[in-house]
């Protein structure tokens, strides 16, 4: 039974890219069943929609999707790109690929490395990185209201006062750590790897690297076969460039981590 997949290149590079991965389909042979379909910032300059409904539909009919690229731009830019008549304070941008993840549950961003070649020690770890919460949940608001200012505080807001800041909130939930965990832990299992380590910043956010820090260690308890830390996001940075031998699985929230796949890639 032939499986179908959505292609949707998007912008720029995107578009290139999926153009080379067609006859890559086609010399394989494969069972499969190609369909083209529109995302990203063009959609959006003609529709006020990055991800059109249409595109929506596509999805839920088939059985994977491969993505090319997606453009991106503040939110100024993105209110200038559109036509007049489409133009209304209640339109906002928000990224395909935000989206994508937050709709379908794509929760857990899976990123294998090996050191194949070179003068140093041969290693092979994984970074996963969550997707759907943390600083990348969207909850992002210029302007403090009355509301918050009893416990929003700092002595930089009361310079120009609380209407000329901007504040993002950084959201951890049970549910979404709790399934996060658990797939760095199951990876690790079904990988062979020993270690999982938690990268985060509980020095400075307290409650939540506290409250992060409490599920982690009851899902680690599970498996007790495999050694499980953590440690704060700049030291394991620094300890992937010097020792990456040492690590196993790194899990973080996608703000944080993903400069970890910086200097992983580095």
């Amino acid at each position: 039974m032939n499986k179908k997949i959505l292609i949707l290149p998007g912008d720029g590079i995107g578009q290139e890219v999926c153009d080379a991965a067609l006859p890559v389909f086609q010399a394989l042979n494969l069972p499969v069943t190609l369909e083209i379909g529109d995302i990203g910032w063009t959609c959006w300059e003609r529709d006020g929609d990055p991800v059109p409904a249409s595109t929506w539909e596509k999805i839920a009919s088939v059985d994977a999707v491969l993505l090319g690229a997606i453009t991106s731009k503040g939110k100024e830019e993105a209110q200038q790109a559109l036509p007049p008549h489409l133009r209304v304070k209640t339109r906002n941008y928000v990224s395909p690929v935000i989206q994508l993840r937050q709709r379908l549950g794509l929760y857990a961003n899976i990123r294998p490395v090996r050191y194949v070649e070179g003068d140093r020690k041969p290693f092979r770890c994984c970074v996963i990185r969550e997707n759907t919460e943390g600083l990348y949940a969207g909850f992002d608001f210029k302007g403090i209201p009355s509301t918050a200012t009893t416990w929003l505080q700092h002595p930089n807001i009361d310079k120009y006062g609380p209407e000329e800041a901007a504040w993002t909130v950084r959201l951890q939930t049970r549910f979404g750590l709790e399934r996060l965990f658990i797939t760095a832990f199951e990876y690790a299992k079904e990988n062979n790897y020993s270690r999982v380590t938690f990268a985060d910043k509980p020095n400075v956010m307290r409650e939540s690297g506290h409250f992060a820090k409490g599920i982690f260690d009851t899902v680690a308890a599970h498996y007790p076969e495999i050694k499980a830390d953590i440690h704060n996001i700049d030291a394991v940075a620094l300890w992937m460039v010097k020792k990456p031998h040492e690590f196993g699985v790194i899990v973080s929230e996608n703000m944080f981590v993903i400069f970890c796949l910086i200097w992983q890639r580095a």
